[in-house]
Formats: structure tokens, sequence, C-alpha cells
């Protein structure tokens, strides 16, 4: 269901460009999709409890009213740190669509869409290990916890900048080959976009953490206060920069509060044992911002052609290499 939701999302985009069809339209759909997702995880938690108490894992006892309580405050608190997200994410189409016209809400949105595509294999890698985390945890094996956190720190750097470097280089082609050169929002926009997916790519590892540790408390605060920050700095420029401003705004949200907020709440939680490793970083992102440099060069300069296209592939290809080799010895 985690990897539906966004090619769902996406399904629907490129349905709505294909038919013409408005935004009421494409509004409705989405959210009948979303709606459908929903009910079927309900029903899917419904069928897990009644397995769960067939054999024996939930029992009744005389803590089982205050094991739900905190089940529903947890899961209170993770409902709204997940609006706040989708506010944040969806809240630029509505904006450019006010202040500009809905006619730039498409190559906007058409563009996040695929870097959540790209995004949900990262974020399906971490979310895959909370259970893993979850029991080494019970189990007060700290240890593990930190290597294991320490290697996924690698990963989420390694595939964040791969989504910011191949969005560079492979959103446009892309886009064209569906819906023309209309459809592609600007070389500006999607760079700045995939610096967002980037530095969120470095919080979601946190996110699994305080959802696997339940860690929750305090996070609705981080993603609303992101939320806002991002519709703050959208509005103020939306004037200067056009759809711009939107992926700016959810850029400077990041910055400002999630990319050190989270792996503030994970570090005091765990006693300073889950921490961020420097060197990992200070490496990585030279690497990353030299690509990102190299790639944004190679499409301002040279024309669509055979060898454009071969010079995407080799900036991509020594971009896995220039991350793959210092790290392989570490993980």
């Amino acid at each position: 269901l985690n990897a539906c939701a966004p090619i769902a999302s996406l399904g629907v985009l490129l349905f709505t460009v294909q038919f013409k069809l408005d935004m009421f339209m494409y509004s409705l759909i989405s959210s009948g999709i979303v709606t459908l997702i929903g009910i079927t995880r309900l029903f899917l938690l419904a069928i897990a409890k009644r397995k769960y108490n067939r054999i024996g894992i939930i029992e009744n006892s005389e803590n089982s009213d205050a094991t739900y309580k905190t089940i529903i405050i947890t899961g209170l608190r993770l409902t709204i740190y997940g609006l706040a997200m989708v506010v944040a994410s969806n809240i630029g189409n509505l904006i450019i669509a006010n202040k500009l016209d809905a006619s730039h809400v498409t190559p906007y949105s058409m563009a996040v869409k695929l870097f959540s595509l790209a995004f949900m294999f990262l974020a399906t890698t971490n979310v895959s290990a909370a259970p893993l985390f979850g029991n080494e945890y019970s189990l007060n094996n700290w240890e593990w916890i930190k290597k294991m956190y320490r290697n996924m720190q690698i990963t989420s750097l390694f595939l964040g900048g791969a989504i910011w470097i191949g969005g560079i280089l492979f959103l446009k082609p892309l886009i064209t080959i569906w819906v023309g050169p209309v459809g592609y929002p600007g070389l500006a926009t999607v760079a700045i976009l995939g610096s967002y997916y980037f530095f969120y790519s470095l919080s979601n590892l946190n996110y699994v953490i305080v959802n696997a540790f339940n860690y929750t408390k305090g996070i609705a605060f981080v993603s609303w206060g992101e939320a806002i920050v991002a519709v703050v700095v959208t509005f103020l420029f939306i004037g200067q920069i056009g759809i711009c401003s939107a992926a700016l705004g959810l850029l400077v949200g990041v910055l400002a509060i999630t990319v050190w907020a989270l792996p503030l709440i994970v570090g005091q939680r765990s006693n300073g044992v889950l921490v961020y490793d420097k060197k990992i970083f200070i490496k990585g992102f030279a690497t990353v911002f030299s690509l990102v440099g190299v790639a944004i060069v190679n499409e301002l300069l040279l024309a669509e052609s055979g060898i454009k296209l071969l010079c995407r592939f080799l900036i991509l290809f020594i971009y896995i290499a220039l991350m793959l080799i210092p790290y392989k010895s570490e993980i």
C-alpha cells in the first residue's frame, strides 16, 4: 500500500493530462483513491488483529486499556504528522492555481509526482527496517541498532543524491516523451525540488526510528512547522519566481525545521546513541553537490542529442561509482 499511493497519484495525474480533465475531476479521483487505500488499510488491520487474537499474541489483561490508549495516542500523533506532510506537498498546487493560472499546476505537479515516485523506493527501504529496529530495541541491543542506523545513513545519502541528480538529468526527457515540452516546469524548479527530496531523504530515516521506537512526542510540531514555513515562503515569492516558489517553500521548510529537528529528537531520546556520523556526510555532500553542479551544466550547455543522453548516463554512473567505492568498506 505504501508503494500504491504514489504510483496511483502519478497515474491519476497522467490520466488527467491525457484526457484534459479539470482540477475538480483530478481532486475527486485522487480523493477517492486515497479514501480507498485508507479503507483497505483498516480492513487489513482488522484481519491482522483477528489473526493475532486467534494465535494468542494479543491477550486480554488488566493493561489492555492502557495499551490501546497508547496505540491510539501514537496513531493520532503520526496521523497529524502525516496530515501536515500532505498539506506541505499539495498546498503549492492550490497557491499556483490561485495566484498564477491553473495551467501552471500540471508541470509542477508532474515533477512532484515523479520525484515522489522515486522517493518511494528509499522510503520503502527505510520502512522495511522498522520491524528490525523495533525487535532489537525490545532486546536492548543498542550496538546492532547503532551500526544499522549508521549504515542506513549511507543508504539514505546515496539514494537521496541519486534522486536529486537523476531528476535533473532525466525528468525533462521523461516528461517530454509523455506530455511534450509544455509539461516540464523548468530546470530551476526541478533542481530545487530535487534538493528538497534529497534533504527529506536524510530525515526519513529518523522518522522511521521515531515510529519504530515510539519517539512520537513532539513530531506534530515538526511537521506543521515545516508546512507553515513552506506555505509562507511560497506566498512571499510566488509573484517573483512563479512555480519555482512552491519548490523553494518545500526546501526552506525542510531545512528550517525537519532536517535538524527529527535527528535532535532521536538523539535526545536515545541518550546520544543515535546521532549522525559527520564523516559520512562530509564525504557524501562533497560528491552529491559536485555532481549536481555537473548535471546542471550538462542540461544548460548541451542541446538535446544522443551525446547529451550519453552524458546523462555517464554522470549518473560516475556518481554511483564515487559513492559506492569509498563507502563499500564501511557498510
